[in-house]
């Protein structure tokens, strides 16, 4: 794909823009505490990235019980909420930075988010950068979760853009494999150290962080200045 076609940008939000993903572990400890269940991480793995709907017919499909997955999800969000209505949402290194060359240089950027509406909004607004986005797809307004495409679909008709325009950064395979399927350019920035095999299974590009995204897409962007600069000599 060439890049010359980006024009937008769709992040996921926990673990890519903001650092919530402790918090959320420890929330979901909190509540399968409250249910008497110790989360290991095998099912916190299995849990991830998908939707709070999704994840509530996960455990209680998976504990044989019909009400516990909402009893642990209901949970989950007062601590998960009451967290952060006493402390700081923190944006991870370069984010603001990046959102900051995106907006100036006219990209379309979008959040594509498994959070529910109310609780991201929340997140975005008070880490003070819910402004530079033009749109948010959320996952109670999706039916299926990651890794279906769905939810990035989704952002791209409300961006009115093409998924071949568009780069999705995430920190999750199952938003990688999402990316793909839905015909998305992927970045993916992991939690932990990039996964060669992976990214040479699913040929998508791999950073260590944000900055370091950043300074590929100010690299990109200057080469196809020099290109159309080329261009430009030449049919003079």
């Amino acid at each position: 794909m060439e890049e010359t076609t980006v024009r937008a940008v769709i992040f996921d939000m926990d673990g890519v823009l903001l650092n919530t993903e402790p918090i959320s572990k420890q929330a979901f400890e909190q509540a399968f505490k409250s249910v008497k269940k110790i989360l290991d991480e095998q099912t916190y793995q299995e849990i991830l990235g998908r939707s709070l709907n999704d994840i509530s017919y996960f455990l209680s499909d998976k504990f044989a019980d019909i009400k516990i997955g909402e009893q642990i999800i209901q949970e989950r969000d007062r601590f998960f909420l009451n967290y952060y209505q006493e402390n700081h949402v923190e944006v991870l290194p370069g984010v603001c930075s990046f959102l900051e060359y995106l907006t100036k240089r006219k990209y379309k950027l979008a959040v594509a988010t498994s959070a529910s509406k109310e609780t991201a909004e929340f997140l975005l607004k008070k880490a003070n950068i819910f402004h530079y986005f033009d749109a948010f797809s959320f996952g109670s307004e999706v039916v299926n979760a990651k890794p279906n495409p769905e939810i990035f679909l989704n952002a791209a008709e409300k961006l009115e853009i093409e998924p071949a325009a568009a780069y999705i950064v995430e920190d999750a395979v199952s938003g990688i494999v999402g990316a793909i399927s839905g015909g998305f350019i992927p970045v993916y920035i992991p939690e932990k150290e990039v996964d060669e095999e992976f990214t040479s299974e699913f040929k998508c590009q791999a950073f260590r962080d944000m900055e370091s995204f950043h300074l590929h897409v100010i690299e990109s962007n200057f080469q196809q200045a020099l290109e159309r600069v080329s261009m430009k000599i030449m049919d003079n």
